[in-house]
């Protein structure tokens, strides 16, 4: 919100996207005469359907970004519903299209060169954290289940929870933070995710198996966000774990 009066939304290309790469997963800005006019998708932007205003990047024809900020009640723009993600439902995250639409000169607000944009690493990790305490939320409300197994998980789990999200909020507000440190928290919680997945999974036995139970969507949605979030060399480590196994198989014991 700006000063609590206005809703922007944010859709950004992905920095590094190719030239080539189609108008289905990125805007293309062509200058025209006093400004540009935006052609193509932006395919994902958190709380586009509500925003009054977007900021938006676009690819220009030298290989640049450019942010534009715009209203989004301008002719030729269309909002698609909120996407069903497997993780990030609460996000309202949607696709934008855009037809064509002129923006004035007056709205660009600079350009930057691919893969210029980066985010230091303690606030990508910080923020995977986040998102994932935030998936781990959810699935403890499905605790549901009696029996002094579910009680002890619930009490187990809830405090390690407390405990990341405290020491989350320390590192976000001193001025130190480290990629050590925030690997660790963004770790522990993608180990937390995973190990609460696997004990509602246990307590609700064949009841989980159904599409339509709670535990079903919690579930798929914790282990979907943990393999999404991953590390690039825990996922080697694991495709190399996976592929022993893999090879194991007609071994026999």
């Amino acid at each position: 919100h700006i000063a609590g009066e206005k809703f922007v939304a944010l859709g950004v290309n992905r920095a590094g996207v190719l030239k080539g790469a189609p108008l289905t997963r990125r805007v293309v800005a062509k200058k025209a005469r006093g400004g540009y006019r935006l052609t193509g998708t932006l395919p994902w932007a958190t709380g586009a359907l509500y925003a009054d205003e977007l900021l938006a990047s676009a690819d220009l024809a030298d290989r640049t970004q450019c942010f534009f900020y715009l209203p989004m009640a301008l002719p030729g723009i269309a909002v698609g519903e909120p996407m069903r993600l497997q993780a990030l439902t609460r996000t309202c995250s949607s696709v934008v299209t855009f037809e064509n639409v002129f923006v004035p000169d007056s709205s660009q607000l600079g350009s930057f060169e691919y893969d210029s944009l980066v985010i230091p690493n303690p606030t990508r990790m910080w923020v995977t954290a986040a998102m994932g305490l935030g998936v781990l939320d959810r699935a403890l409300e499905s605790f549901t289940g009696k029996g002094s197994f579910a009680e002890q998980c619930l009490d187990q789990f809830s405090y390690v929870s407390e405990q990341i999200q405290r020491e989350l909020d320390h590192e976000m507000s001193i001025e130190n933070g480290t990629n050590e440190r925030a690997e660790n928290l963004r770790l522990r919680t993608n180990i937390l995710l995973q190990t609460t997945s696997e004990a509602l999974l246990l307590i609700a036995r064949g009841s989980g198996f159904e599409e339509s139970h709670e535990v079903a969507t919690v579930t798929s949605q914790m282990r979907f966000f943990t393999v999404f979030t991953m590390p690039k060399s825990l996922i080697r480590k694991s495709e190399e774990e996976f592929s022993l196994k893999l090879r194991s198989f007609g071994k026999g014991s």
